[in-house]
């Protein structure tokens, strides 16, 4: 199987208020509201439009990845 990659938003680092580099301080990017049965694994900045912006727990990532047998190959790298 050829590798992918993907790019996602981590909730691992994220904190309610803290200041962000330019480009990422709209509110777009204020990944405040927990979805669903997720608790603090998966978030959205719009809850009346879940699908427009998302970020995730890396663990909640990872255990996706495995019910699906997807292989992770390498750990996320560091973004803004």
């Amino acid at each position: 199987m050829p590798d992918a990659p993907l790019s996602f938003f981590l909730l691992d680092n994220y904190l309610r208020d803290r200041q962000r580099s330019h480009g990422f301080t709209r509110r777009i990017f204020d990944f405040d509201h927990s979805y669903g049965e997720f608790g603090d694994r998966f978030a959205t900045s719009n809850p009346g439009n879940p699908e427009e912006m998302t970020a995730y727990r890396f663990d909640f990532l990872r255990a996706m990845a495995d019910d699906t047998d997807l292989e992770l190959l390498r750990e996320p790298l560091p973004g803004f």
